[in-house]
Parts: C-alpha cells; structure tokens; sequence
C-alpha cells in the first residue's frame, strides 16, 4: 500500500473528506470537501503527509532556498516540511505590522533566493497566487508549488499562467479511486463527483476573487475625517501629526492629563 494511499484512508477514517453539499472559496458548491486541518490533531499524519511533499519535491528535481506555506492552513505542513528536509522556513503575514520591522515576509532568506510554496487543498489556485505576489515582492523567486491535494478544477492551468508550476501528492481524481476501490464511497457518489469536477473548470479566477483588492490601509489623517467621538479625533490627530501610533503606559487618572503626556517632547 503507498503512502498516498494509507494517508487517504487515515483522513478519511477522521473525517477529513466530507460528503455533501460545501460552497468553496470561489462560490462553488461542491460534493465533496477535504479539510486537512483534521491532521493538525494527528502528529504523525501530520509529518506523514510533509515527508510525501518533500519526495514530490525531490522527484520533480526543483530546487529551493526556503519553503513557504500558504497562510494559514498549509503553515503547519511548511513548518513540518522544514523540519524533515531542514530547509529554512518563512512565511507571509496576512497584515503588514506598523510596529517592528515592518515585514510582510519573516524568516531569514536573502534576495535572489528561491522558494517553494507548500499548498494544502489547491482549487482555483488564488491563495497560492497572493502568497507568490507576496514572496516575489519581497525579492524571492516563485516557480513551483507543492500541493497536497490538486482538486483539478483549474488552478493548475491558472498557476501556469502566472509562471507558478503546481506539482501534487494526490489529485481529487486519485483520492476518489482510493476510497471507491477501499469501499469508502460507492459508485453513485463517485460518479457525481466525477461528474462535478467535469462540469466545474475554472479557466481564470473567478470574478469577484479576481477583482477583489487588499483592504486599503487608510492614514492617520483619513481615519480621523471619519471620527466623530472627540477623544478619537484628538488621538488621530497626534498620530497624524506625529505620524506614529506608538503608545506609552502613564500613571495619570484622565484622559487630559495623559493627552498632555503625549504632547511633551
């Protein structure tokens, strides 16, 4: 029995591959759902399904610097595939801090490095791609992804388009064959979820994915035009001044007297 096939069954005998009606990110509805963070409860499927990325990664022959997980579900696959294969680790904030360094990308690399991101369950492939744009703006190379799941519904043709090969442990077509060959489904359900992905081809992100934009960061001064409360206008108003939102623990017993605090120096 193969690891893709011992690795299917476990997840299923969890309950990780669910049956039913489940709307997908990109407003699909779909019959069938896989949600691999079931396996952050089982350590050793856990490591398990990291070890067989790593091995698509060493059979594909692609070379990488530091891996990447895709925030957040594929973060504990990346950080368990770091430690197996001992390649560094990195990986994307979701917000950009104002405080600190200010990185949106934190784990040590260097300009020019290369990286693989790691992908749990890849549909539409729109999650891989924001967390390539990320990585790349910040100086790293993106080719190729590793995915444990390839639902073949599109994101794979999607992800080439925008110079990112996909490269999987298992595809939706093989998961199903593993458990219709073991008895987990019938042929009935096999055959609607055959059907399904025939039907269900994503050529281009869907549309309200494909226009929708990060939420924009307003400034100090937009944000106090929309408050009306006086005590936030004030505080706004020294941030925009100062341009800072850096904060102080004073030993005062009103609010005055700490906005006098904030004016000294």
């Amino acid at each position: 029995m193969s690891d893709a096939v011992q690795i299917v069954l476990r997840l299923s005998e969890l309950g990780a591959i669910c049956f039913g009606e489940f709307v997908l990110k990109s407003g699909i509805k779909s019959p069938i759902y896989v949600d691999l963070r079931t396996a952050l409860g089982q350590p050793d499927l856990l490591m398990s399904i990291a070890i067989n990325i790593w091995k698509v990664v060493l059979g594909s022959d692609v070379r990488t610097d530091v891996v990447c997980g895709v925030p957040t579900g594929a973060i504990p696959l990346a950080t368990c595939v770091s430690v197996h294969a001992n390649v560094p680790l990195i990986f994307c904030r979701k917000e950009t801090k104002d405080y600190g360094r200010k990185r949106a990308v934190e784990g040590h690399y260097g300009g020019e490095h290369k990286c693989i991101v790691i992908e749990d369950v890849l549909v539409s492939g729109q999650s891989t791609m924001e967390t390539a744009e990320v990585l790349r703006d910040a100086g790293l190379k993106v080719t190729d992804a590793v995915v444990f799941l390839d639902r073949e519904q599109g994101g794979t043709t999607i992800l080439e388009k925008e110079g990112i090969k996909v490269h999987s442990v298992v595809t939706m077509s093989e998961m199903l064959k593993i458990l219709n060959d073991a008895n987990k489904i019938d042929d009935v359900v096999l055959r609607q979820c055959k059907d399904f992905l025939k039907v269900n081809q994503l050529t281009s992100l869907p549309r309200h994915l494909k226009s929708a934009s990060k939420p924009k960061k307003l400034l100090y001064g937009e944000r106090l035009k929309l408050c009306k409360h006086p005590l936030t206008r004030r505080l706004f108003s020294i941030m925009d001044e100062k341009q800072t939102n850096l904060s102080l623990s004073a030993d005062v017993s009103t609010c005055d007297e700490l906005l006098n605090v904030t004016d000294c120096g």
